[in-house]
């Protein structure tokens, strides 16, 4: 029945509705592999998504980079607290997920590795004598988490003025 329906329906969402609502399966592991194909097939095909992960991602990493560019102690770049680490591991993810659906290896991708390394650094290598130089660098380096999204928002909107 979702096949058929997915065929005279174009839009995925009310595709995913008509099938939750009559899907004659069994059992519910089936329907939601339904669901979330519909959804990643919808999320293919967004140029949407792309700018609204960028968006988040944006968000994300600006967040961050001011958690760091406040900072001034060894205690702040040693122990950094549970909610930046949990932001960081949602900003992975969302590079994974955007590289995933865009299917697009573009230099400034890679440039969040060179962040989420000056970010890290300081929690495992920090110590009170040398947590100047790792504060800058994590400082610094907080804004290669800031500046791929930025690139990549100059060519979402260069692609729509085009």
């Amino acid at each position: 029945m979702c096949q058929s329906e997915s065929k005279i329906v174009n839009s995925p969402l009310i595709t995913i509705l008509l099938c939750v609502i009559f899907s004659n399966a069994t059992k519910s592991h089936s329907k939601l592999t339904l669901i979330f194909s519909h959804i990643l097939f919808f999320m293919k095909n967004s140029r949407t998504t792309i700018s609204i992960l960028s968006l988040i991602g944006l968000i994300i990493s600006a967040y961050i980079a001011i958690y760091y560019w406040e900072s001034n102690s060894y205690v702040e770049i040693r122990y950094v607290p549970m909610q930046i680490m949990l932001l960081a591991l949602i900003y992975i993810g969302l590079q994974f997920l955007k590289r995933t659906i865009s299917k697009q290896q573009n230099w400034w991708d890679w440039l969040y590795y060179v962040g989420l390394t000056t970010i890290a650094l300081p929690i495992f290598i920090a110590t009170p004598e040398n947590f100047n130089l790792y504060l800058t660098l994590a400082k610094i380096g907080s804004l290669f988490l800031v500046i791929p999204i930025l690139i990549e928002g100059f060519y979402i909107v260069k692609q729509q003025k085009a």
